[in-house]
């Protein structure tokens, strides 16, 4: 007879690959940490992440577009309910900068403060609870996507080497097809836009809804 006090092997085998599928947001958090931490001290060129995070919440375009429904606009049910948890239960690391609570869907500013004290106290060994590790990813997640595919959007050296290549045709045979001079036309005006790869979050952009 089976012991049902007692569940045999294949029952532990479940349980244990149940355990082994759970996502470890904390670390998927740090490693997108590591890309989001590269790319602000690049555009603010500072020496400190205490500078640099003062200077985030200086460039204020990108948060506008978010306030305006222009762009991120799937963060803003992570940010309502990221604001209801810490209306709740206010976040751990209350510091000097930020008292551990988002005033609203549009407090951009203590997110930038929340994703930095979810960062301090994993590296520092402090236990995260998943609900705000998963909170920080996936709303950091969301603003790295859009940063990422802006600067991915920039006119970089391969569109240049492009554009000097099609331009030196175009002087040596002036009668190219219109498919070449669309491809040489498309590729300046790509060249006139394009903001500065590390001013893209300070670019304005189109509403799209």
């Amino acid at each position: 007879m089976t012991n049902l006090h007692a569940p045999p092997n294949e029952a532990q085998e479940i349980f244990h690959l149940y355990q082994q599928a759970q996502i470890d947001y904390s670390l998927h958090f740090l490693r997108l940490y590591i890309t989001y931490n590269a790319w602000y001290r690049r555009v603010t060129q500072t020496s400190t992440d205490r500078q640099a995070i003062a200077l985030l919440k200086k460039r204020f375009i990108i948060w506008d577009d978010y306030r305006q429904g222009a762009t991120l606009q799937a963060l803003t049910p992570y940010m309502r309910r990221l604001t209801e948890l810490t209306h709740q239960k206010p976040f751990p690391s209350i510091t000097l900068y930020w008292d551990g609570e988002l005033q609203d869907a549009h407090d951009w500013r203590s997110l930038i403060e929340f994703w930095y004290q979810v960062r301090c106290l994993i590296v520092h060994g402090s236990e995260v609870s998943t609900k705000y590790a998963w909170f920080a990813y996936e709303t950091l997640n969301v603003f790295m996507a859009e940063i990422i595919e802006r600067m991915q959007a920039c006119f970089n050296s391969d569109d240049f080497h492009k554009l000097e290549e099609l331009s030196s045709l175009a002087d040596a045979d002036p009668e190219r097809s219109y498919r070449f001079r669309k491809l040489q036309h498309k590729l300046y005006q790509k060249y006139i836009a394009s903001p500065d790869i590390w001013q893209v979050d300070m670019h304005r952009v189109e509403n799209s809804t």
